[in-house]
């Protein structure tokens, strides 16, 4: 919820918050300048002298280096020249899209509003329109993504992570739309294994993405989307991965998997196309070697589609060396359609490790498993603090699930909540995912104030950018402060400092602010609030004068709290 928490401590403290600027190496950084329409020297030293194509300005880096290099690219759409790789990422090397084309810092740039494209239709002849892959040309074409045909001739992948990129996580893209590629097998006869990855490919290294869209790509194997040949190690902040297709893995694919880490991030509409034993894994399919580790943090997963008999609409999860985290995740409305699929949310047919923690899992459609498929041995699925839809007559759960944890529902009817523990999402229909609150009289919204703060992880990706990556993740999916009360709602998480508590799933819920509240302190030991509310404000614990007005008056509230320490929460609608 929205909320002013007071704490009255033995001395004044003045918190400012400061900007702090970290320098990410010893190195030196270099920027080089692209702009499509640059008229100078196309040297790449300025805006005016911008080189007008990408693949140019990358050719000019050599790996190793004496120098960091960042990329700032101007709005526009940038084809690859070499259809079996793409753009290359490499080490020490940082991308970024998002610029008009005149900016002096990169905190200027917005890559939101001027599109900054890295497309495979190296043609620009997927004009062709389409409600199926029926209606599309064999040979030609042979796949709609979002209502157009794809190109043969399209490049194999938009994006390379080649074994040069290190370790650190240094190569970076921040800032693109990547689209349009298409893998395919030896589209370049000679050259290695191309029918993976049609947005992004991994031979090797590390990267990080950030501020990025990866759409509409194909793959005749795995991992529309993205895709790993070899250990995968990738860290994506702020990541949608959406209307990709592929035989297997239609959002990601990754055979070898590494260490994987993303956050804020969404998996939605991906679909695994092939049949029989193929077209597992339509969000993501990750198979793991000894020590791989997948933590996804605040990411929706939701409405992709596995085509084959073995399932896993959501997440297809493989290989007893696979550790899978999900910490405040939604996996809702994935179908894993097979007559004789399973696991319409979560499948895991070996002994992965799985934990969900703070998560939703609700909504998804499978013949058997419909939430969660996996194996009838030891448990090696967790969950904690979640919403599970588990009703028996339903097929929701299929083998063993270990519910350690308090909080988790779906399984018995309360009187007070006719939907069954249903988390009342705003607009499912049309992907909105965000919690509503419930009248009283009903009961509440179970993911509410429900989760636990302990099981945050620590916001290692920095998506608030205060250069702090211990603290726990603080951020929703929308970029809503986490752990905000809603005093409407009974706790049933754990909470921080006493105040404040989790909610379940990718997103926090929030209630709107009737107007901003102005705080002063006049003395040492007493508080004001001066707000203009519709109506009033209450304390659940410290006494206190309220004030109570008209919706066109102040509301003016003084709290004494002389000799506590107490933190008190006051809602403002």
């Amino acid at each position: 919820m929205n909320e002013v928490c007071f704490v009255q401590k033995l001395s004044y403290v003045l918190i400012v918050c400061a900007s702090l600027a970290h320098l990410s190496s010893a190195n030196a950084t270099v920027t080089i300048y692209v702009k499509q329409n640059a008229t100078g020297a196309n040297t790449g030293v300025d805006w005016d002298n911008a080189f007008t194509n990408l693949d140019t300005a990358l050719s000019s880096i050599t790996v190793p280096n004496e120098v960091d290099y960042e990329v700032w690219v101007a709005a526009g759409t940038y084809t690859p020249a070499n259809l079996a790789t793409g753009f290359v990422l490499k080490h020490d090397l940082a991308i970024y899209g998002g610029f008009v084309g005149t900016e002096l810092s990169r905190s200027q740039r917005n890559w939101e509003t001027n599109l900054t494209v890295l497309s495979g239709d190296v043609g620009n002849d997927d004009t062709a329109t389409c409600m199926s892959d029926t209606q599309c040309t064999p040979g030609t074409y042979g796949y709609c993504l979002d209502e157009r045909c794809i190109g043969v001739n399209n490049s194999a992948h938009v994006v390379y992570v080649d074994e040069s990129a290190e370790d650190d996580y240094s190569a970076t893209l921040d800032g693109f739309t990547i689209t349009r590629g298409n893998a395919q097998q030896e589209i370049i006869p000679g050259t290695f294994d191309e029918d993976g990855g049609g947005g992004v490919v991994f031979v090797g290294g590390s990267a990080t993405f950030r501020n990025c869209v990866i759409k509409e790509n194909r793959a005749s194997d795995g991992g529309g989307g993205m895709y790993s040949f070899s250990t995968m190690k990738a860290r994506l902040s702020n990541v949608t991965i959406m209307d990709n297709v592929a035989n297997h893995g239609g959002g990601i694919g990754a055979k070898n998997i590494g260490i994987v880490e993303i956050t804020n991030s969404r998996i939605i509409n991906n679909r695994a196309a092939g049949d029989g034993f193929e077209g597992y894994g339509g969000g993501a399919e990750l198979e793991g070697v000894s020590g791989s580790v997948v933590t996804m943090v605040n990411t929706l997963i939701a409405k992709n589609v596995a085509s084959g008999s073995f399932g896993g609409g959501g997440l297809y999860m493989l290989n007893s060396g696979l550790t899978v985290n999900l910490k405040n995740c939604t996996v809702v409305d994935n179908r894993a359609d097979h007559l004789n699929a399973s696991g319409g949310g979560l499948f895991s047919p070996s002994s992965s490790l799985v934990n969900i923690d703070n998560s939703i899992i609700w909504g998804n459609e499978a013949s058997t498993g419909k939430q969660i498929w996996t194996s009838q041995g030891p448990s090696r699925v967790t969950v904690q603090y979640s919403n599970v839809r588990r009703i028996a007559s339903e097929g929701n759960i299929f083998g063993s699930v270990d519910f350690t944890g308090p909080n988790v529902f779906g399984d018995n009817v309360n009187p007070l909540d006719p939907e069954n523990h249903d988390p009342h999402f705003a607009d499912a229909g049309n992907g909105d995912y965000t919690l509503t609150s419930i009248p009283i009289s009903v009961g509440k919204n179970v993911c509410i104030d429900a989760g636990s703060h302990e099981l945050i992880p620590a916001d290692v990706l920095d998506v608030d950018g205060n250069g702090d990556t211990s603290e726990p993740v603080p951020l929703d999916l929308l970029r809503n402060a986490r752990q905000l009360e809603d005093r409407s709602t009974i706790d049933t998480g754990t909470t921080v400092s006493g105040c404040r508590v989790a909610d379940m799933g990718a997103h926090e819920f929030t209630r709107p602010l009737c107007s901003k509240a102005h705080i002063v302190s006049s003395v040492p030991a007493d508080w004001t609030i001066d707000a203009r509310q519709p109506h009033p404000l209450y304390d659940s614990s410290l006494p206190a004068r309220q004030g109570i007005r008209s919706a066109a008056e102040p509301i003016v509230i003084t709290l004494d709290v002389s000799g506590s320490s107490s933190l008190q929460c006051w809602e403002l609608c």
